[in-house]
């Protein structure tokens, strides 16, 4: 689905258009020049403000600076709110002025995911769009992802990885999670015959850094009790690197959680190879084996009462 346009007879200039995922509109209030917009990675030079008699939303809650001109690398914002900002730059051209409007929906799906830390109040969230002018100064735009080299996607990929990190351990899951997957988003395009003209330095080099992104997103997947996605993405994570203690004692969880016991141990087994004097796995090794204890208790129970009689 392309963007969907409004043109009011009135004024050929005012456009309103809605994003494909209807998360905001936008409406063209000064119109740009020129034909080339911002992709990911784009470095832009932007002013952001917010309409007085809309939400009023914290400006880490945004992810860029407001109310005055700034750079910023589109796809790096940290704010709940960067990607619908980045979507809504994506579709404007170097001059160009417009209003965002983030649709009541999508406030309220903001609002649920994490509301500890926006400094709005939750009704009024819950009962008024935000807006926000947007003015794209200039742009200097990215390389698109098919003119990348290795070492192009690889340091994109990285820095993804950087800013996941930084967001998990501030609690922010789901931009950490967006992180990861960006990240790799651009691993995933560098083939096998690619990486077989580097040299081994650089392969160890990639791979390591596709199973650490694995690995965090199952982390991440982890913290939302998502099990059969913690499953996958181990698994993923292993074919890469089969001696990697955290893709075992990971996955070892999530078959634990999923009543999977003889697979969880396994895991457990084979991630205490690799680091035997861990106390969190050797914790967790221990509350698997009290519930595969507890379950056979409760089995030859059953089986007692079904052929003892008593």
């Amino acid at each position: 689905m392309g963007v969907t346009a409004k043109t009011s007879p009135m004024n050929m200039q005012s456009v309103e258009q809605s994003s494909p995922c209807r998360s905001f509109t936008k409406t063209v209030i000064s119109p740009g020049s020129g034909l080339v917009r911002p992709n990911e990675g784009s470095m832009c030079t932007v002013q952001i403000s917010q309409s007085g008699d809309s939400t009023h939303l914290d400006e880490a809650l945004i992810g860029y600076p407001l109310g005055e001109e700034t750079v910023i690398c589109l796809g790096f914002g940290e704010g709940l709110v960067s990607h619908i900002v980045d979507a809504c730059l994506e579709m404007m051209l170097p001059g160009e002025t417009c209003k965002m409007e983030v649709a009541l929906e999508t406030m309220r799906e903001i609002a649920s995911r994490q509301q500890s830390i926006m400094k709005v109040d939750s009704e009024s969230l819950l009962q008024q769009p935000a807006v926000l002018q947007i003015e794209l100064k200039s742009l200097v735009r990215g390389k698109d992802i098919h003119e990348m080299t290795v070492d192009d996607k690889f340091e994109r990929a990285a820095k993804f990885k950087t800013k996941g990190s930084r967001c998990f351990s501030c609690g922010k899951l789901q931009k950490a999670e967006t992180f990861y997957l960006r990240a790799l988003k651009y691993i995933i395009t560098i083939d096998a015959p690619e990486l077989d003209d580097e040299t081994d330095a650089t392969r160890e080099k990639f791979n390591a850094l596709k199973c650490a992104c694995l690995l965090n997103v199952a982390a991440c997947k982890l913290k939302y009790k998502c099990y059969e996605h913690v499953v996958s993405h181990c698994t993923k994570a292993l074919a890469v690197d089969g001696n990697n203690p955290k893709g075992y004692f990971r996955r070892g969880i999530a078959y634990m959680e999923l009543q999977d016991y003889e697979k969880a141990k396994a895991d457990f087994d084979q991630a205490v190879r690799f680091e035997p004097t861990s106390k969190p796995l050797k914790q967790q090794r221990q509350i698997l084996l009290d519930r595969m204890k507890t379950l056979d208790a409760k089995y030859a129970k059953a089986m007692s009462k079904m052929f003892g009689g008593q």
